[in-house]
């Protein structure tokens, strides 16, 4: 596992499932494993493939914490049903509240949802947990690489002010 979360920090994708994988192999009831998995494939452009590795951690581990809520939520936003997206990340938000990525993602998911009040609020909160907060300089560092969800993230935040 921890040589699957060296390879997903240096953005080598295919290494860290791979590690997981052999993680797994070792221990097939390693949550953690399962919910970075699934993390992977969100940044990838593979939500569908995290929702069921994502729920398998939670399974296993329903005291995970805000990271699995925030990575299902994500995952849910990607596969358009926003209304699952919007639970989880409400949940990740109530057990992490300055968490900087939820708060985006609850943001993108309230917009998606049609909430530009909420929306607008969550892009103040964005900005009183980092008054510099800039769209353009997080995604610089942020490791997703599908680009259609980039530009899809993008424009939800636009519409939100950010």
């Amino acid at each position: 596992w921890a040589l699957g979360f060296v390879h997903v920090q240096s953005r080598r994708f295919e290494m860290a499932i791979d590690s997981l994988r052999k993680a797994l192999e070792l221990d097939r009831s390693y949550a953690d494993a399962y919910a970075l998995m699934g993390g992977i494939y969100t940044y990838i452009g593979q939500p569908a493939n995290a929702i069921p590795l994502v729920r398998t951690a939670m399974r296993l581990n329903p005291d995970g914490g805000y990271l699995y809520f925030q990575i299902l939520g994500r995952a849910y936003l990607f596969e358009d049903d926003v209304e699952q997206a919007l639970i989880n990340l409400r949940e990740a938000s109530v057990r992490n509240p300055v968490d900087l990525e939820t708060r985006v993602y609850l943001a993108a998911a309230m917009e998606a949802a049609g909430d530009r009040f909420g929306a607008e609020w969550e892009a103040e909160e964005i900005r009183a947990l980092d008054a510099g907060f800039s769209m353009r300089k997080w995604f610089e560092t942020y490791p997703m690489t599908s680009t259609a969800h980039k530009e899809r993230l993008r424009g939800l935040l636009a519409k939100a002010g950010l």
